[in-house]
């Protein structure tokens, strides 16, 4: 529903930019006729008033649909600067537009780095475990690499215990050390490449490297 009303209002005000214009350059072709009526004058600028009222109240409608939207921050910055003729606010905009893309490139640059590195088609074995402590331990969800490589099917891993594919020595106290984890999230857990031997299907011990990454469910923890 957000993004119809978006796009409904954005062709909506892109349009009304454009009236506003068409507005202000009949009022000053009007100032410069020496034979039109002060009454004309009088009502061609409430109707500017009255437009750009409404386009103005229209962008704040699409900053709260979508903050920080670096078209929108751009369709803004020009009505100031083109149409009003403020340099201030739509200097001010254009510059925040700017950040605003390269904000949303480098967002959609580490969205697709992450799929590429830990996608369900990624090179990558990847193993997703809970660490709530109402699913402590419990995997929920791998890629097809993991599976290749380990042997199992997804059916026979998912909603196991990740202490399945551990070695017994570790695998004994491997839910405190995810409880300790939970708790305290040390940026020392991240980006460190470990050697691990995790257990394959069939009782081998696969040599691999573990890189731990964590990713936030704010509706249910970690």
């Amino acid at each position: 529903a957000d993004v119809i009303a978006y796009n409904e209002l954005y062709e909506l005000v892109s349009q009304e930019c454009i009236d506003v214009a068409k507005l202000l350059i009949n009022f000053w072709r009007q100032l410069q006729d020496p034979d039109t009526k002060i009454s004309r004058i009088k009502a061609l600028g409430s109707s500017i008033k009255e437009k750009r009222t409404t386009v103005e109240n229209h962008f704040l409608e699409l900053e709260h649909i979508s903050p920080e939207n670096y078209r929108i921050l751009g369709l803004e910055s020009r009505y100031w600067l083109h149409v009003i003729q403020n340099g201030d606010i739509g200097a001010g905009l254009h510059e925040k537009a700017g950040q605003a893309h390269n904000m949303s490139s480098l967002n959609r640059y580490l969205f697709l780095e992450e799929r590429y590195k830990y996608g369900t088609n990624s090179d990558t074995a990847f193993l997703k475990v809970c660490c709530n402590a109402n699913r402590l331990g419990l995997v929920e969800q791998v890629n097809s690499t993991f599976t290749k490589l380990y042997g199992f099917t997804k059916d026979e891993i998912l909603e196991s215990n990740i202490t399945k594919i551990i070695p017994y020595a570790i695998a004994e106290n491997h839910d405190k050390y995810l409880s300790n984890f939970a708790e305290t999230t040390s940026s020392s857990f991240f980006s460190l490449e470990r050697a691990i031997y995790p257990f394959s299907k069939d009782g081998y011990l696969i040599p691999s490297y573990l890189i731990i990454k964590l990713f936030p469910r704010f509706e249910s923890g970690v």
